[in-house]
């Protein structure tokens, strides 16, 4: 069975409740109330199990500014390439960033992306499908420039993750 939680975020830039949804072993989603995947959840129960409250500890702490590490199962995608850049992305230190190339890089080396003329497009089709935000932490991956581009929280969550609570801009 799936259970439903709601996480308020409340900073001096937004307001928004992220929509956590945990089965009993895994944490499933973590979109913000305003992603279109949010209306697959109507029938989905609301409860909090073990799962949720280690999520929202989890969330607790790294709004705080804290670097808290995830210490339950995430939801595993099916296709190789998402979980395995998902995977790297853990690898990306608190209050650090990297850049789409840099990230297409690594994972060309480690078999896992081909066609090096698109990887840096490619990488960043996959992390707009992440819908663990925050805690598949794809917001720490910005443009070669050292542009934002894009986040399925929105640009303005994402300058806020990386400016005021990681302090990593």
């Amino acid at each position: 069975m799936e259970y439903k939680c709601f996480y308020d975020v409340k900073t001096p830039c937004f307001s928004k409740k992220l929509v956590l949804v945990a089965d009993e072993n895994t944490l499933l989603y973590s979109v913000f109330e305003d992603d279109p995947l949010v209306n697959n959840f109507t029938q989905v129960k609301l409860f909090e199990n073990d799962i949720l409250t280690k999520a929202k500890e989890f969330l607790d702490s790294y709004f705080k500014g804290l670097n808290p590490v995830v210490n339950f199962p995430l939801r595993q995608t099916k296709d190789d390439l998402q979980n395995a850049t998902y995977q790297e992305l853990l690898n990306i230190p608190f209050g650090k960033v990297t850049n789409y190339s840099t990230l297409a890089k690594i994972m060309e080396t480690k078999g896992a992306l081909k066609h090096s003329s698109f990887s840096s497009l490619r990488i960043g089709q996959v992390l707009s499908k992440n819908t663990l935000l925050i805690f598949i932490p794809c917001h720490r991956v910005i443009g070669k420039n050292g542009d934002l581009k894009g986040y399925r929280g929105g640009i303005e969550v994402k300058k806020y993750l990386l400016e005021n609570i990681e302090k990593a801009i």
